[in-house]
């Protein structure tokens, strides 16, 4: 069966068990085509020489055909011939000294380092010697060996058997001057680990879906397959809504929008370390308010500073002396809302044998005013009275 190349395979094209198949049959048939090959003059295989460095093709029937030994003997004989005739007649021997020229550079052609071979386009052996540094010489091969041009009409094929290490190049040639780059022909002298050959890295290793070490990597019919450790130097990509999963737990992580990684089935997150945003936490939908403890006390973000949470933001006080029903006294402003004021606010006069209970008053007028009011004043001697003021967060 003829080999039927895929030739649009895509990205996130599945490789089936019938693709490799057909791409280990592919490789199969090119490797019996050239097993095929013989020193022979076999019709329909390809040429291979003998221990002796030779081969055999079949008689010559057309013009462009290979000539064998015999035909070379018969133009090498006419050509010794002509140039017999041409000492008695120079012309004559001029005539046949061209042809005789002609015959033997068809044949047996050498190719050296100074040459290039896109000018060997018409059909004939032609022998390689020492040709590295030739222009358009076969890549990365030995430079020795034998060059074989086959051609039909205008267009046709150059071979390239290197005699250094079994190597086979091919490449064809157009009516219009253009020439396809050299292809590397593998065979069983020159494939396994290092030849290049994409078949090659699979020596050796045998296909598995199961977790073993030197082995190739076979999926199930799900699609899955076990491994043990992957260890990747670039990401590790997941693609629709998947991500990673714990077989043996139900949990993970995936994302199904472009904002959000979750723990997949709701699972819990937990750390023995530290976790750390540098933007905001959100609970139900809600920002939360970063905290902290400073020295105890617990702080939270308010968007410039830290800020405790509750507690005494600022105390205020002072020792006045009172001769008046009222003092008004200048704070640094408060909230008040947030504030009160702490005072000593009664005290005991003494008058012979009487005694009097006066009261006095603190309280905030505004946010930067502290009043002191006497209530139930006698004419006392001038008071002292110690007063705080307190302003909470």
């Amino acid at each position: 069966m003829a080999y039927e190349a895929k030739t649009n395979w895509q990205l996130d094209d599945t490789v089936t068990e019938q693709d490799m198949n057909r791409i280990e049959q592919g490789i199969e048939n090119v490797q019996q085509t050239i097993a095929s090959a013989t020193s022979t003059s076999t019709a329909s295989t390809l040429i291979k020489r003998d221990t002796n460095g030779r081969a055999q093709v079949a008689a010559p029937a057309a013009a462009n055909d290979i000539a064998r030994k015999q035909e070379t003997d018969a133009a090498l004989n006419m050509a010794q011939e002509a140039e017999k005739k041409a000492q008695n007649a120079q012309s004559t021997a001029q005539s046949a000294q061209t042809k005789a020229d002609a015959a033997l550079r068809a044949i047996d052609g050498i190719i050296g380092g100074g040459q290039n071979f896109n000018d060997y386009r018409q059909t004939g052996f032609y022998r390689v010697e020492n040709a590295a540094s030739a222009a358009n010489f076969p890549p990365n091969a030995y430079p020795y060996g034998t060059l074989i041009v086959t051609k039909n009409g205008a267009s046709g094929q150059q071979i390239f058997l290197s005699h250094g290490s079994s190597q086979m190049q091919i490449r064809s040639f157009w009516a219009d001057g253009s020439w396809q780059p050299w292809a590397k022909v593998w065979t069983n002298e020159n494939d396994g680990p290092g030849s290049g050959l994409d078949a090659d890295v699979l020596d050796g290793m045998q296909p598995t879906d199961q977790a073993h070490g030197n082995t190739v990597m076979q999926r199930r019919a799900d699609g899955a397959t076990d491994v043990t450790t992957i260890v990747a130097n670039n990401w590790f990509r997941s693609t629709g809504h998947s991500g990673w999963y714990s077989q043996d737990f139900g949990g993970g992580w995936h994302m199904t929008d472009p904002t959000w990684i979750r723990a997949y089935n709701g699972k819990n997150v937990y750390t023995s370390g530290h976790l750390s945003a540098d933007g905001e936490i959100y609970l139900r939908g809600t920002a939360l308010a970063a905290t902290r403890l400073n020295n105890g006390m617990l702080e939270f973000w308010n968007g410039s500073g830290w800020q405790p949470v509750g507690g005494v933001k600022k105390v205020q006080r002072g020792f006045t002396t009172v001769s008046t029903s009222t003092v008004d006294l200048g704070i640094t402003p408060v909230n008040l809302s947030k504030s009160f004021v702490s005072a000593n606010l009664s005290y005991v006069t003494f008058h012979g044998n009487t005694f009097g209970t006066h009261e006095t008053s603190a309280r905030l007028i505004n946010e930067s005013t502290v009043r002191i009011e006497v209530i139930n004043r006698e004419s006392t001697p001038t008071r002292s009275i110690a007063w705080e003021v307190i302003e909470y967060y």
